[in-house]
C-alpha cells in the first residue's frame, strides 16, 4: 500500500529469494511493480484489488438475515483515524444532504479510538456481513478507509475518501485513477469542506465500464496464473 518498501536489505534480501520461488506475482499499486523489481528482483503484473473480483450479488449473499433498524437516509462514517476535521466534514455533508450518521470505527482499533470520535450514533463492534448491509443501505459513505472506499464504489455509493497516507495513500490513489475518480480523494479534510463538487452524483455507469475492463484483465490474470 506504501510507494516505497520499508526494511533493511537482509530483510529485502530474503523476501526476494522467497519471492523468486512464486511462479505468477500480483500487486495492486503500480508502485507494487517498481518495489518487486527494483528492491526483489521479480517480475509482477498490476491487477485490480481482489475485492473488486466478486460482484455485489455475491456479496449480498453474506447479507441474507441481517436486519437491522436504519435511519431513513444516512451517512455512514467508516472511520480508521479520527480526528476533528474528519468529524466536521461529516457534520457538513449530513446538514447538505439532510441525513443522520451513523459511524463505524475500525475493529482493531475500536478500543482507542471510541473516546475520539462523538458525531452521530457510533456503532458497537459489527460483524464484516453488518458492515455491508450498513455500506449497501447509506446515502453517501465518509471514509478514511481504503476498503471502506472499494464497498463505496462496489455499492455504487456518493462517497468522499481521505488519503489516509500513514496507511498507504497509492492504494486510494490506484483505485481513483483507473476508474476515474480522483475527485474524490482529499488528502485533507478542509479541502473536502471547501470543494462542493462531492455533493455532484457520480456517474456509476462510467466507472462500471472502467471497471469491467480492468476486472476482466484481472480475472484473466488469475486464470492463467493458475
Amino acid at each position: 500500500g506504501q510507494d516505497k518498501f520499508y526494511g533493511d536489505e537482509e530483510m529485502c534480501s530474503t523476501a526476494g529469494d522467497y519471492l523468486k520461488r512464486f511462479d505468477a506475482i500480483s500487486v495492486r499499486e503500480k508502485s507494487g511493480v517498481s518495489i518487486c523489481r527494483n528492491v526483489f528482483g521479480v517480475h509482477a503484473d498490476q491487477v485490480m484489488d481482489p475485492v473488486f473480483l466478486c460482484s455485489r450479488q455475491q456479496y449480498d449473499v453474506m447479507l441474507t438475515g441481517i436486519s437491522k433498524p436504519l435511519p431513513k437516509r444516512y451517512l455512514l462514517c467508516y472511520i480508521l483515524d479520527p480526528n476533528e476535521e474528519e468529524e466536521k466534514l461529516a457534520r457538513e455533508i449530513a446538514e447538505h444532504e439532510g441525513l443522520e450518521i451513523l459511524t463505524i470505527l475500525g475493529m482493531k482499533e475500536y478500543a482507542r479510538t471510541i473516546n475520539r470520535w462523538h458525531t452521530g450514533e457510533v456503532l458497537p463492534r459489527v460483524t464484516t456481513p453488518e458492515f455491508l448491509y450498513y455500506v449497501k443501505n447509506c446515502d453517501y459513505l465518509l471514509t478514511d478507509s481504503h476498503h471502506g472506499t472499494c464497498f463505496a464504489i462496489i455499492y455504487q455509493k456518493q462517497y468522499v475518501a481521505i488519503a489516509n497516507a500513514s496507511r498507504g495513500r497509492t492504494r486510494f490513489a490506484t483505485v481513483a485513477k483507473i476508474l476515474h475518480l480522483e475527485n474524490r480523494v482529499f488528502d485533507d479534510p478542509k479541502d473536502a469542506i471547501n470543494d462542493k463538487s462531492i455533493y455532484k452524483k457520480i456517474n456509476y455507469d462510467k466507472v462500471e465500464a472502467y471497471m469491467r475492463l480492468k476486472v476482466e484483465e484481472s480475472k484473466q490474470w488469475l486464470i492463467s496464473a493458475l
